[in-house]
């Protein structure tokens, strides 16, 4: 079981990984292939989000089952396994909700734009990166992003190499693979909770 449960976090977890990665490498060298390597991106994000949030509570229901008091922790009325399953899914489904609003805020803000201010497939990034980072984790990647954003400009006015509008898309890539990585972090958490963002 031990076993089991580390493959079914870490296959995830590492796939997102890799994925926002061989989103960094394409856009910066190879663009032209980028946005077919998008949706192939967005539906393997997808799919990893629904196996990890079954995966989880298959995991929970098969720790209940072993325990020689499975049928309480079942079947009662407010069950152990029922309200852990809830706890698990308002998660999930949290994200989902957020995702989804990122996806139409963007998909809205693309259509009316008077200049292009963000490409046509920024929402599909959005709803990516919630996918990946979970709901408390989205608004640090975002800020990590800008700000990354801003520094490099800021470095290429000072060194009068000033150049046009730059494209959020691999601040934000970057932003979502950091704050995945540090997800993994103790001191992270605690700055989640200072923030109370947890």
């Amino acid at each position: 079981m031990l076993l089991l449960s580390q493959i079914i976090f870490w296959v995830p977890y590492l796939g997102f990984s890799l994925i926002f990665v061989v989103l960094v490498y394409f856009w910066r060298w190879k663009k032209w292939r980028f946005l077919g390597l998008l949706n192939l991106s967005l539906y393997l994000s997808i799919a990893f989000f629904v196996v990890d949030w079954l995966s989880q509570i298959l995991i929970l229901l098969a720790a209940v089952r072993n325990s020689v008091f499975s049928q309480e922790l079942i079947y009662s009325p407010q069950s152990f396994f029922q309200s852990r399953a809830k706890d698990i899914s308002q998660s999930f489904l949290i994200t989902l909700a957020l995702g989804l609003s990122l996806y139409l805020v963007c998909f809205l803000i693309v259509k009316y734009q008077k200049k292009d201010y963000l490409e046509a497939f920024m929402p599909k990034i959005f709803l990516m990166m919630a996918l990946a980072l979970n709901y408390n984790n989205i608004l640090p990647a975002i800020l990590l992003a800008l700000v990354g954003a801003i520094v490099v400009q800021f470095i290429f006015i000072l060194s009068r190499h000033g150049r046009k509008r730059a494209s959020l898309v691999p601040y934000l890539l970057i932003g979502a693979f950091l704050i995945h990585l540090m997800m993994l972090l103790p001191f992270y958490s605690q700055i989640l909770a200072f923030f109370h963002l947890v």
